[in-house]
């Protein structure tokens, strides 16, 4: 299988953070035989009784070919999700989505009716809770997370290596204010 290293990033973080995560969920059974799609993460909280999935890209296609793409894979979702930890759910837990993005030129807030996520401001999210909570000297990242172990190493680096991907407070990725 051909790894997606947003997608890996995305796991990882939610796994780090305590949920139970599955990744790339074939969804839309077909009659004659395999899938029409799948869920690129699906991830539960236990104990926050949360169930969040992220569709995510690094395509450069128009807003209109992702409003599609991304408005079937949604619905997917919303459909098969609640299958997906059954027997862990009480299909009472919040329920969110979201689309994250490495190309978005001046990004819309929402595609297919769910809040985007530019790849730039998640990674910035990241560090700065990792800055915060998990410092290297008293609490490593396990090395079965190895995009955030080396996102921990970077926190590591000091406040000029998280500069320089901020660039000067605007997140790498961001469209212009």
């Amino acid at each position: 299988m051909a790894e997606n290293h947003l997608e890996d990033l995305v796991a990882q973080w939610h796994e780090l953070r305590g949920y139970f995560v599955r990744r790339n969920i074939p969804v839309s059974k077909l009659a004659a035989g395999g899938y029409a799609g799948e869920l690129d993460v699906v991830a539960f909280h236990p104990v926050r009784r949360e169930i969040v999935h992220y569709e995510c890209s690094t395509d450069a296609s128009s807003w209109e070919k992702r409003e599609q793409k991304f408005k079937k894979k949604l619905e997917w979702g919303r459909r098969e999700i609640p299958k997906i930890f059954e027997g862990l759910t009480t299909g009472q837990e919040a329920f969110k989505q979201f689309v994250v993005l490495v190309v978005c030129g001046r990004a819309p807030r929402t595609v297919a009716g769910v809040p985007v996520i530019q790849s730039g401001t998640l990674i910035k999210e990241i560090l700065t809770e990792l800055v915060a909570n998990w410092p290297m000297d008293r609490r490593a990242v396990p090395e079965q997370l190895p995009l955030i172990r080396t996102l921990q190493l970077v926190t590591r680096a000091g406040s000029d290596a998280i500069e320089a991907l901020t660039r000067k407070g605007r997140t790498y990725g961001a469209p212009p204010a």
